[in-house]
This record gives structure tokens, sequence and C-alpha cells, in this order.
């Protein structure tokens, strides 16, 4: 295997490049604690509703700005709740750097190669730090199930709850799907995994009671899923674009137009495609024998980097997934022909879902933006479970052996 990094200053150099990244984070970190706003306000009024036994979601109350995750993830909120809203930003706040050292440690275990894995770091950081700042939960949700994704075999039910909640993670279900193995889809497990959903979504039930005190067991959960939807639903269309950066919106900026406009997507689209595409190709023959993992890693990385609805548009994250699926089915068949016919299957599955639920044709259907996420989620399930039936060595946590040349360190 080619070595990238020849001379020893050129790890010094790299290491030195990550301890100031880790002072820039710290930075902004205690800059997130003093100003106590973004994302987090929602997740600790969420605990004080739940405890309070108000309603969980609730549009005329809390506007654009609620709580739109699933119910059963509200109970993990509660101990939030139970301090005031500075104690509890910085709890939240080190629980943040804790995931972020999991997910760190995590992709250089997974990608072999340390240039790969440092690459698709360094890219992925600045959207990392934003969800620090402003107190995301998508670390957390990303660092559990990372971490039980290793423990699949030995925890299956484990594994399959964590997965359930990396789908509502937004786009890092797919960073996540690295670590899928096909030892995990088991029925068993996974209809368990749903009965805990839905016991731990007993509690939000409660919010929505009779306003006399009464509490009916038909009508609460009717009125806690029309909540929910219109949670999901609402400041779709006012906040959409909130969070747009990269080359699309310098290019839609320089012609004068909407950034979060259809002809600016598309303008976004085919430049940062072909971009994309030209890079991956360029580094497969770069990194000639690396894992297809890493190379989608990197991939991954630069569709983040040069795409700028990667939080709120999924099919950001058909890039890698088109460039590096259609790769392997040209080039890396599976010895039976049948399993290529069922990958193929596979991915064209999940990129109509991807298609249908980020266009216009889902929304003439009555369908909103988030009412349709849990959906493109799936989508993007799929087409990473075609890769992996695709290339046996994509979505499995383990070790090379040492005659594997993957295992050669190429830094």
């Amino acid at each position: 295997m080619r070595r990238i990094l020849t001379w020893p200053w050129q790890m010094t150099v790299l290491r030195i490049l990550q301890l100031l990244v880790f002072l820039l984070f710290l930075v902004l970190l205690v800059n997130a604690v003093l100003n106590r706003g973004g994302d987090f306000v929602v997740y600790w009024r969420t605990g004080q509703n739940l405890l309070a036994g108000e309603p969980l979601y609730s549009v005329q109350r809390d506007g654009g700005f609620c709580y739109k995750y699933p119910p059963w993830m509200a109970l993990p909120l509660v101990p939030l709740g139970l301090f005031p809203l500075t104690t509890a930003a910085i709890f939240w706040r080190l629980l943040l750097v804790a995931s972020l050292f999991q997910i760190w440690r995590w992709t250089t275990q997974m990608l072999k190669s340390q240039v790969p894995a440092l690459l698709a770091l360094i890219l992925l950081w600045g959207i990392w730090v934003q969800n620090v700042v402003t107190g995301q939960m998508t670390l957390p949700l990303l660092a559990v199930a990372l971490w039980a994704f290793e423990m699949s075999e030995k925890q299956p039910v484990l594994s399959a709850l964590a997965t359930t909640q990396a789908l509502a993670a937004k786009v890092f279900h797919v960073f996540a799907a690295l670590g899928f193995s096909r030892k995990q889809f088991h029925p068993r497990p996974w209809a368990v995994a749903f009965g805990i959903c839905l016991l731990a979504s007993i509690p939000a039930l409660w919010g929505y009671r009779h306003s006399e005190g009464t509490f009916n067991l038909l009508t609460a959960p009717q009125n806690l899923l029309e909540n929910y939807f219109a949670a999901m639903s609402s400041g779709d269309q006012k906040d959409l674009g909130g969070g747009l950066y990269g080359l699309p919106v310098l290019w839609a900026k320089w012609f004068g137009m909407d950034p979060i406009s259809t002809r600016a997507r598309l303008l976004g689209f085919v430049p940062s495609f072909l971009i994309a595409g030209l890079l991956l190709f360029i580094l497969r023959f770069r990194w000639k024998g690396q894992a297809p993992r890493e190379l989608y890693a990197v991939a991954l990385a630069l569709a983040c980097a040069i795409h700028p609805l990667t939080f709120t548009y999924a099919l950001a994250w058909l890039y890698p997934a088109l460039a590096l699926s259609l790769q392997l089915l040209a080039y890396r068949p599976t010895e039976k022909r049948g399993g290529a016919r069922v990958a193929r299957a596979i991915w064209i599955v999940g990129a109509l879902l991807l298609v249908f639920f980020n266009t216009k044709l889902s929304t003439r259907l009555g369908i909103s933006l988030w009412e349709g996420y849990p959906v493109k989620a799936i989508g993007t399930l799929l087409i990473c479970s075609s890769l992996g039936l695709i290339s046996p060595d994509f979505g499995t946590f383990e070790s090379p052996s040492p005659g594997d040349p993957r295992a050669r360190n190429t830094v």
C-alpha cells in the first residue's frame, strides 16, 4: 500500500492541528454555555414539561421553536428539568464533549487508515462544533448509537434500540450506518426495542388528558400524534435554510437567487455532485486498497463541506452513496449475481424514498418536509444496507487480520 505521510514531522503537524481544533472547540463551548441559547433550551423546557405533566408538543405555546423528536426520546431529558437553566447547560455541554470524544475514537478505529479518518473528521468538525454551540442532541445520540453498534452481538436489543434513536438524529444516522452489520437485523431484538419505545412514550400521554383532569386511553394517543405532526411541520418553511452554508450559497448569492429556492437547490446539487464525484474518483486511485467505508466516510464529509442543505435536506447524503454504490456495482459485484440484484433493488428503493421526500412530489400529497423525515432516514438506511450487501467489508466492525493490507499503517 502506498504510504501517504512519509516523514515524522507530517504527523506532528497533524497532531498540532488537532490540538488547535480542540482549543477552538473549548472556546466555542464556553461561549455556548454563557449564552445558554440554541436548541438546548427546547430540551430543558421539554424535561420540565414532562415533569409537570404539561403537553409535550404545543405549537400554540412554543411556536416553531418546539420539541420535534419522538415522544420516547423525551424521557432521558427529564434530569435536565431538575436543574436551573445554567446548571443544566453546563451538564449538557459536558455530555456533548464526551460524545465528541466517543465519535472521534470510534471513527479512527473504524477507519483503519489514519489519513482518511483524519480528513473525514476535519471536514465534519465544523458541523459538530455547530451542534455543540446550538446545544443539539445529535452528538449524544450518535455516540450512543456507535457504542451500541460495537455491542450488537452481545446486546442485540440495546443495539436495535440505539439504531432507532440514530434514525431520529437528522443526517448523522448515515454516518452511524458505517457500523451496521447484517447480524443486527434480527426481528426479535427490533420488536423488543420497539416495545421499549412505546413504554417510554407513556409518560408523554399524561400531558394530553382532558381539561377537567380525566385521562382517556383512546383520545390521549390520538391527541399526542396530532400535536406531534403539527410540531414537526411548524417552522419548516419559515426556518428552512437557517443553517445554509457552502459553495452553493455563494453561487446563489452571485446569481441573486434565494438560497432555499428550487433553482438554487438545483444549482447547488449538480456542481456539488460533480465535485464530490470527482474528488472521490481521485481519492479512489490515491488510496488504492482502502476499504470502501473509508472512501465513503471521506465522500460523506466532502458532501457536508460543499452542500448547504446538510441540516435540513437529506438529499445531500445521496452524493457519496450514489457515487460509491455505482462504483461497487460496476467493479466489485458480489460473487452471487442474485445478491447483486438484491442490492440494486434495495439501493433503488432507498434512492427513490430520498428523492420523493425531498421534492414537491410529497407536498402535493399533503406530506410536509418534517412529517416525511423518518421515511427519508429509512431511505438512507436502505442505501447503506445495499452497500453492505455489495461489499462485505463495508458495514462490519471487525479488526483486519495481520495479513490484511488494510491493517498496515498508511501514515
